[in-house]
């Protein structure tokens, strides 16, 4: 649920702080279960729980013992069952399966004897009642497995898909090199397969980037199955696990989830929650994604949030193999060296710097030439976005009044006459570098943007008093209509800037080595922050008339934060009231 106030403040007492939490979204009606629906209605039931090492005892409920447990649903889901968990400490997944259904089958509830005993980080269960494809005699397919980027992926579904539908979205030589595990011809051949491998599909085709792959993958299906008919004659629920994470989607069926603290913390998903009554148990709406981890609450977002497709790819700089891949401007999307100077100072580094010794992006200091690393978005941004990245100045060079390292850019590359995007001034909307004053390599800088109108030599102070020698993670919150950003340090807000140029879309970020603004430094972990951003607009009326904290516009906040609002009339005004 995006919810984007406007507040505006009506000036005719002089100081107002209220506290304003946005993106409060209300407590979700209980879906009614459907565990008592006739075999023919209900279309496969699943479950899965996350967890350091899920609980025995909690399996056994969820599976065997509960009144809605997976063994209990599955007189009506008749078609076979299936138990997988991934052991601690191993990314290969143990799957159990069986024919007969799991009420009459004593391997079910070994099986689940088996997956408990071994205090999982994951493990999932389904039971199937047929409504697309054959029966196989080994046992209940879902999930389904296959192994791509190095990873066991298990996939279940919860409903029926058009087959024709998945294979029109899959590319034939996708199909040919990954073809369905079960049946030989398409008569044959289960929905829930070929949604797997439309899923895989897209996953390779959004380097692995798994929330905004399987928003397109939503987006697709629903454009081709065509309005109306979703979810009251497809069903798209599903669960997909890679053995570190489990995502649930809801769209169709009902799906709840649960999120226990008693004892070791785990998350559970389930179709039907195994308990009598609901409980803790929290529904999910229609169009919603559910997130676990094993070590923090599942996070619950609007699917919709990720139909815009991959902002950032590559985002650890893991996809390149040394240097010269890292500098070379591939086919796709990718970083690469971009001003075509002097990319020797861009180099790609694995060695340990201030605890970090995974793949970064490292820039020697020149007084005599440039270097960029860029990369362009995913498609233009014109609204507002968050990105954000890890930073670490290692030297500033003291050549130039004010001394400046480490640029951050975001905007454009219109300007045919120098070569790559953000290298003239006039194709940037964010600019950002650390400052101190006659450089250095130890000691203190300042955060430092240049803002609308700014010289060179200008700039507004962001956040003082920051180490050389330290990451740091920088977020940038653009308002691309607005024509401003919001910069955050490590999660704590700095400042609003204006952007150095209007722009009705940027479309590449970079990180830069100048000649006249020059410095060692070393970025990481780029990439679009994701959670929902609320938009809040701030206005006076009548105009002129006072000011506000926040400034009057637009800014935009994550999931949950607190914002406070004060209001501060100019002379001849006083506080009436506020609206929004």
């Amino acid at each position: 649920m995006r919810i984007n106030p406007s507040i505006r403040i009506v000036f005719t007492s002089f100081l107002v702080l209220l506290s304003l939490t946005l993106g409060l979204v209300p407590t979700a009606a209980d879906v009614p279960g459907d565990a008592g629906l006739a075999a023919g209605d209900h279309n496969c039931r699943f479950w899965g729980i996350v967890s350091t090492g899920a609980p025995a005892a909690v399996i056994q409920d969820h599976l065997v013992n509960l009144p809605n447990s997976i063994e209990n649903l599955s007189p009506a889901n008749p078609d076979g069952w299936s138990v997988a968990y991934y052991p601690d400490g191993s990314s290969v997944p143990i799957v159990n399966r069986g024919y007969p259904p799991a009420y009459t089958d004593p391997n079910f509830d070994a099986a689940v004897t088996e997956a408990a005993s071994a205090t999982p980080r994951i493990a999932v269960s389904h039971v199937r009642n047929t409504s697309s494809g054959i029966t196989p005699s080994t046992g209940n397919p879902h999930p389904f497995e296959r192994v791509k980027d190095g990873r066991h992926w298990l996939m279940g579904h919860n409903g029926t898909i058009d087959k024709d539908v998945l294979l029109d979205l899959i590319r034939p030589d996708y199909l040919a090199a990954n073809p369905p595990q079960y049946g030989s011809d398409q008569s044959e051949w289960i929905d829930s397969d070929l949604y797997q491998i439309f899923v895989l599909q897209t996953l390779e085709d959004f380097n692995w980037q798994v929330k905004p792959a399987l928003g397109y993958v939503i987006r697709r299906l629903r454009e081709e199955i065509g309005p109306g008919t979703s979810p009251s004659t497809e069903q798209l629920n599903f669960f997909l696990t890679d053995g570190t994470t489990l995502w649930a989607y809801r769209e169709g069926r009902t799906l709840y989830y649960l999120y226990d603290t008693t004892g070791t913390p785990y998350s559970a998903v389930a179709s039907q929650y195994p308990s009598a009554a609901q409980g803790g148990w929290i529904a999910v709406f229609d169009g919603q994604l559910v997130t676990m981890h094993q070590d923090s609450p599942p996070v619950v977002e609007d699917i919709e949030d990720y139909f815009g497709g991959t902002l950032l790819v590559d985002n650890y700089f893991d996809d390149s193999a040394d240097s010269a891949d890292l500098r070379a401007n591939g086919a796709g999307q990718d970083w690469y060296e971009s001003r075509g100077d002097d990319p020797s100072l861009l180099t790609l580094d694995e060695t340990v710097v201030g605890g970090n010794g995974s793949r970064k992006a490292a820039f020697a200091s020149s007084a005599s030439t440039n270097a960029y690393v860029s990369q362009e978005f995913g498609a233009p941004q014109t609204g507002v976005f968050a990105v954000q990245w890890d930073i670490y100045v290692d030297e500033i060079l003291d050549i130039s009044d004010p001394d400046r390292a480490g640029w951050m850019l975001i905007g454009d590359d219109t300007d045919p006459g120098r070569p790559g995007p953000n290298s003239n001034p006039s194709e940037r909307f964010v600019q950002m570098a650390f400052y101190r004053d006659g450089g250095g390599t130890a000691g203190t800088m300042d955060l430092v943007a240049r803002e609308r109108d700014a010289g060179f030599a200008e700039f507004t102070t962001v956040a003082s008093g920051l180490n050389l020698d330290q990451w740091y993670t920088i977020r940038v919150d653009c308002n691309i209509p607005a024509g401003t950003y919001d910069i955050y340090v490590d999660g704590v807000f700095q400042a609003t800037v204006t952007s150095y140029n209007e722009k009705a879309s940027v479309t590449h970020i970079s990180f830069a080595q100048w000649n006249d603004g020059a410095g060692a430094f070393y970025v990481d972990n780029v990439y679009e922050v994701t959670e929902t951003t609320y938009v809040l607009t701030m206005a006076v009326d009548p105009e002129g008339s006072g000011t506000t904290d926040p400034p009057v516009g637009a800014h935009a906040y994550g999931e949950g934060e607190v914002v406070t609002i004060s209001a501060f009339p100019n002379a001849g005004y006083e506080f009436d009231h506020w609206t929004g």
